[in-house]
């Protein structure tokens, strides 16, 4: 009761709880048995973010007090990739992967994203879009003649509304360090085209966009199922990626 916070309604019927307590109840009433396996289906659905956290520490504190493990399915990819070092995702019924976060990220997702912030030329005072538009006409050339020069022809998109610079890279071959490298000494240090940049890998929601993209109207209306039957099932174990 003191661990879940719920001391001050330990003379409640479980009916009365709000729906935040009802699941950090539930929560409890799974931990407190001390099993070696839990199961837990979208512990967090419906509570507020401060609840969702705190369910999610208790949860991580059960599996490393009791040498436990945990399974459970969820719809949210941050509790799915904060408490768990495997995760499987579900399609119509049947696993389409099974793994770390990074190893799916290393696998189905569609290479590294670079986000580069053009050095801005004007003074204090110009508008938003002049400096969109100063940014652009001034170094938006030299930048992407720099990279094509490095990299090749790599696919670059332009987000006009943020004034940034888009670069996707596949991910087969893809070097982070030479890459890293490139951007920090070259083009920001010694040619001052950039202010900043940021490379990163697809998240675990865009990966779990792509399997529920997967389904097919076929199977939807076969089934007579709703469109999104793709589900994360996250697991706290030692199994091998695939």
């Amino acid at each position: 009761m003191k661990v879940m916070q719920l001391t001050a309604y330990e003379n409640t019927l479980a009916s009365q709880l709000s729906g935040g307590n009802k699941r950090k109840l539930c929560v409890a009433l799974a931990l407190m048995g001390g099993t070696n396996m839990q199961f837990f289906d979208e512990p967090s659905s419906g509570v507020d973010p401060i609840a969702r956290r705190f369910l999610w520490n208790a949860i991580q504190q059960g599996v490393k007090l009791r040498q436990s493990s945990v399974i459970l399915t969820t719809h949210t990819m941050d509790e799915a990739e904060s408490l768990c070092n495997k995760i499987a995702i579900q399609v119509n019924g049947r696993f389409a992967c099974l793994g770390s976060v990074q190893h799916l990220r290393s696998k189905f997702g569609d290479g590294y994203r670079v986000v580069i912030e053009p050095i801005n030329n004007l003074d204090k005072d110009a508008t938003m879009l002049q400096l969109i538009t100063k940014d652009y006409q001034n170094n938006r050339p030299n930048i992407i003649q720099e990279i094509t020069k490095h990299f090749g022809n790599i696919y670059i998109v332009d987000d006009m509304h943020s004034g940034k610079i888009i670069c996707k890279f596949p991910l087969a071959g893809f070097q982070f360090h030479q890459t890293f490298h490139f951007f920090q000494e070259k083009l920001q240090k010694e040619l001052q085209l950039i202010k900043d940049f940021q490379i990163s890998q697809p998240n675990l929601e865009q990966i779990f966009m792509q399997f529920a993209a997967q389904q097919t109207i076929e199977e939807v209306v076969q089934k007579k199922e709703s469109p999104n039957r793709c589900h994360v099932v996250a697991l706290c174990g030692n199994d091998e990626d695939d």
